[in-house]
């Protein structure tokens, strides 16, 4: 029996247009037939992001400081599998959100409502039947893995890739021209040089969708960040930077500074921190090599050397010594002369005798005992 020929089909390459204008559903964020994914460890604040988003579509007003482009409030379809969070936390954050009892504006599903035992084209035909009936602005999966599965778990490069395609086709053949948005967990370890390439499991997951967020928990700092990796920019606005993330009283979330000037900040405190140590070091302990006020200090050089550096730049600290073999370069605080530091050693001296004190103190400890006998403690 002859085999049937297969009907072949092509695209006329004059017909593509050669500019289509963007359609924004986030104002340089999301457009508004996105492929978006919410990345993020698990308490990163991804969940967080995911339903201020949602709260913003169905009330209108702004997400991460961004405006949303509806003429109206929108809709949005919600199947929440991720069991951390039970559905009347849900309920309640939503509602602290202003989400009351908008039942035209969002359809809300869990594990309750997922065909049990189904296959994978099973899945997403019951899904693509929801988005047919309700056809929402977004449609949010969480967690994506929660949903689908493949044999070979996460890292199956064909298989994660088919899975999502077959999802982006069986809406797509149902006329839904939305947002679908899938959350999905970042590695153990994080990097930085590319951090969504942290994606748990394969690559192909983020060569499917064309916009991704990515939510970080800086538990030393005690706080969150975000950034977003995107396929379609707005000239102007282009990719979001590493931004920190705030939160009102609510629970409705705004950008804040740029992460990186935040991290420079702390490096200029730090080392503010560290030269004011190294200054009192040195004042309570004059004529010091370098090796000692280290060991005193427990610092390394690397770390000592630039503080030393500073402080002799800007004429706080000076010292003796060539520096040389048998005789070593040794600190001190100078005297001010004329607006400028004298190079003499200054040593505090007692102010009724010549003996030296500390730099904090006014008496030697005989006119110390003295002077408070009679007079009551000293005070500058």
């Amino acid at each position: 029996m002859a085999v049937q020929a297969a009907v072949l089909t092509t695209t006329d390459w004059a017909e593509i247009p050669e500019y289509e204008q963007q359609n924004w559903l986030i104002n340089g964020l999301i457009t508004s037939d996105d492929n978006l994914c919410f990345v993020g460890k698990p308490k990163s604040g991804k969940s967080t992001g995911i339903r201020n988003l949602i709260a913003a579509i169905i009330l209108g007003g702004k997400y991460l400081s961004r405006s949303v482009n509806l003429p109206g409030r929108g809709r949005v379809l919600y199947l929440h599998l991720d069991r951390k969070d039970r559905p009347h936390q849900i309920k309640r954050e939503l509602r602290n959100l202003g989400v009351i009892g908008e039942k035209n504006q969002l359809r809300f599903l869990t594990e309750k409502d997922v065909p049990k035992k189904a296959t994978n084209d099973q899945l997403c035909n019951w899904l693509a039947r929801h988005a047919q009936e309700f056809n929402p602005h977004l449609i949010v999966i969480d967690l994506f893995t929660n949903f689908m599965k493949c044999k070979k778990g996460v890292a199956d490069y064909d298989g994660m890739q088919d899975a999502i395609t077959l999802l982006q086709d069986s809406l797509a053949e149902t006329g839904y021209k939305g947002v679908l948005g899938i959350s999905l967990h970042a590695r153990k370890a994080v990097t930085d040089e590319d951090v969504f390439d942290n994606i748990l499991g394969t690559t192909s997951i983020r060569g499917c969708m064309s916009t991704g967020l990515m939510f970080r928990l800086y538990k030393k700092q005690k706080l969150y960040t975000v950034q977003s990796d995107q396929t379609h920019r707005d000239p102007v606005l282009g990719e979001l930077e590493e931004m920190v993330v705030n939160r009102d009283a609510i629970g409705v979330t705004s950008l804040g500074t740029r992460f990186e000037e935040l991290k420079k900040e702390e490096k200029r405190d730090v080392f503010a921190t560290r030269l004011n140590k190294v200054f009192k070091c040195i004042a309570n302990n004059p004529n010091l090599t370098d090796e000692e006020l280290e060991a005193k200090l427990e610092m390394s050089s690397k770390t000592f050397i630039p503080l030393r550096t500073s402080l002799e730049e800007a004429g706080r600290i000076a010292h003796m010594g060539e520096g040389k073999k048998g005789d070593p370069k040794r600190y001190f605080i100078p005297r001010i002369v004329f607006g400028k530091p004298d190079p003499v050693p200054y040593v505090p001296q007692c102010r009724e005798c010549t003996d030296p004190v500390l730099p904090d103190d006014e008496f030697c400890a005989t006119h110390r005992a003295e002077h408070d006998a009679t007079e009551g403690t000293c005070k500058r």
